[in-house]
Formats: structure tokens, C-alpha cells, sequence
């Protein structure tokens, strides 16, 4: 089947050039014998505009605005399109493009052509584009495209988005800004953080650009710095540490306190007595003892410090033989030290 494609619509200035766009695919055995383009006038009344004939060549009616652009076979595609130039008034209207084939017959197809004035004087377009100040529109472009059918391309109009140029700082009825803080561009900084001068105080920033102005307020709450405390756990952990402790040491006590009395007889020995005497130690630590644990441990207080006076005297006489012990070992002795026997039954 032959086919003529066509671009339907074009538009074209007053006084420039317009397109008219026009070809056939062939097929099979098919030959064109003749290109005819028609115009039909305000009345529906068609005029021939160009013919072309593979063998005579064109013939244009006005042939000094009016152009075959190809008028050959280019493949199996056949190019007629048509350029009018200095265009005026009444080249607008409906163009038809028409193939004379064989055997096929004629194909035709329609084309319509809009002549647009450029318009006299200046016309205004305004558009308003919005948007919230943020450093991520800081310095990016935002183009205003303005598109019209008499326009051969839209006009673009870009505009920066500027940070503003001016920063005022400044303090509310309190008075002017203290000489702790220092402005540094869109930055208020307080090197000294005081609270009897910065506490509850609003501080007013106004900026300014070639668009406007602005204003912001911030109010500063300056709070004490908060102390370290003992965490719930920790204070557990302390109190837990404490009764162990203490109840340690009074289960090591009576245990102490259980071993002297089983070994002392129950009258007061004599042994006991003589200790504290060679003891100035035991002699001191005796009463202080026999006065605070006497009454705790359940001790009967003709014997206590009788116990006390052995425990004490017991423990030195076995530090003291450790000691000969360790020295003898350090100077190389063959032979072990041997204790000196305790006086009194032991």
C-alpha cells in the first residue's frame, strides 16, 4: 500500500520561512509520475502552488519564494517538501501534497500552515516562584522560561537565589548585646556562658538582601550544670559492701573469740597475766578489748580479759617462732630451728 506522510501542523513567523514537510514510501513496482502541491484560498477554492515531473523538472508559481527542497528519490522514499520563504498573510491556510503513481493512482495528503505576527510594543509576563531560605537553595539558579506560539524560541530569564548580605544582631528591652558574645557572619557566638547575664534573654537577628529583609528571635536558658550522682546500682553495691563487711568481721571475731576460750581454763591462768605484762602491746590492747567485745560476744567477765591476755600471747609466741624460722632458712642452716617451748602447760 503507497503512503503519503505528511507533518500535519506547522507554524511559521510572519516574514521568515516555513517547512512544509512531504514524502511517499514506495513499494513494489509502483512509479511516481507527477508531485502536485495545492493550496485551497478562504473560499475552499484550490490553487496549484508547485508541480514537479521526473522528466520536465518543477514548475512553482512563485519560484522566488517558493522551493522543492529534495524532489528525488532517496531509497524507496520519495521527498517532495516545500519551503516557503518571507511569509505573509494570506500563505496561510490548507496546503495538500498529492503523488501521482502507477499504477496505484494519486495519494494525497493535508497540511496546515499558521502564519503568527510578531506583536508590536512590549508585553509584561510575571511569574512568582517561592521558596523557604535554606542553605541547600543558597546560590542556585532558578530560570523563568516564557514560551509563546510567536516566540521562534522562549525567552529565559535566570535568577540566583543570594544569601543575605547583612546580618544585624541585637537584644531585646535588656539592652545591647553583652561583650560575651561576638558576631561572625550568620553566627552569634558566646564565648562565656554566664547565667546571671545570658539566663531567660531573647536575642533578635535581622537579616537583609537585595530583596528584603527578615527577622528571627531565639531565647537562651542557661542551666547549672548538673552533678554527678551515685547511681541505684552503685548505692546498692556500697550497702551490700558494708553488711558483708561487717559480717565478716564479726563471724571472724567469734570464731577468735570461741578458739582462745576453749583453750584457757576456766579459772584465770597465770600464764595469761605474765604474757601481758612482757607484752606492751597486749598489755595496751587488752582493756580496750575486753571492754567493747565483752558485753557483745557473751563472755563472762571474771575470765575475759584472762582470754584476751592468751590470745594475744599465743599469737606473739608463734610470730616469733616464724621469724627465728625464716632468718635460720636465709643463713643456710643444716639444721631445722627448733621453737622454744612455751612456758605455762604448752
Amino acid at each position: 500500500e503507497v503512503a503519503v506522510q505528511v507533518l500535519t501542523n506547522v507554524t511559521g513567523l510572519l516574514g521568515n520561512s516555513a517547512y512544509l514537510f512531504c514524502s511517499l514510501a514506495l513499494s513494489g513496482n509502483v512509479t511516481v509520475t507527477q508531485v502536485t502541491w495545492m493550496r485551497k484560498n478562504p473560499a475552499g477554492n484550490p490553487t496549484k502552488v508547485a508541480v514537479f515531473h521526473p522528466k520536465k523538472g518543477p514548475s512553482i508559481a512563485e519560484s522566488s519564494r517558493v522551493k522543492f527542497l529534495a524532489t528525488k528519490l532517496d531509497g524507496d522514499q520519495w521527498n517532495a517538501s516545500l519551503s516557503i520563504s518571507h511569509l505573509s498573510v494570506t500563505d496561510e491556510g490548507s496546503y495538500e501534497c498529492q503523488f501521482a503513481t502507477f499504477p496505484t493512482g494519486s495519494r494525497s495528503a493535508s497540511v496546515w500552515l499558521e502564519v503568527l505576527g510578531l506583536l508590536s510594543g512590549t508585553f509584561t509576563v510575571t511569574s512568582t516562584y517561592s521558596s523557604v531560605p535554606s542553605s541547600q537553595v543558597d546560590g542556585k539558579n532558578v530560570t523563568c522560561r516564557v514560551k509563546h506560539e510567536s516566540l521562534t524560541k522562549p525567552e529565559l530569564k535566570t535568577v540566583t537565589l543570594s544569601s543575605p548580605c547583612e546580618y544585624v544582631y541585637a537584644r531585646t528591652a535588656t539592652g545591647p548585646l553583652p561583650n560575651t558574645t561576638e558576631p561572625q557572619g550568620n553566627q552569634l557566638l558566646i564565648n562565656t556562658v554566664d547565667k546571671a547575664t545570658l539566663n531567660n534573654v531573647t536575642f533578635l537577628c535581622n537579616v537583609t538582601n537585595a530583596l528584603g529583609s527578615g527577622q528571627a528571635q531565639k531565647v537562651i536558658h542557661v542551666k547549672d550544670v548538673e552533678q554527678p550522682r551515685l547511681t541505684t546500682g552503685a548505692i546498692i553495691g556500697i550497702v551490700i559492701g558494708v553488711v558483708v563487711f561487717v559480717a565478716v568481721f564479726i563471724v571472724s571475731a567469734v570464731v577468735v573469740w570461741r578458739y582462745c576460750e576453749s583453750l584457757l581454763p576456766q579459772s584465770p591462768h597465770p600464764l595469761a597475766r605474765a604474757t601481758a605484762k612482757e607484752s606492751p602491746l597486749c598489755a595496751a590492747l587488752v582493756p580496750s578489748l575486753h571492754r567493747h567485745l565483752s558485753p557483745i560476744l557473751g563472755v563472762p567477765p571474771q575470765y575475759s580479759q584472762e582470754v584476751l591476755v592468751f590470745c594475744f600471747s599465743f599469737g606473739l609466741k608463734v610470730l616469733e617462732i616464724e621469724s627465728r624460722a625464716l632468718c635460720a632458712l636465709n643463713r643456710g642452716s643444716d639444721t631445722e630451728p627448733h621453737p622454744q617451748p612455751l612456758t605455762g602447760g604448752f
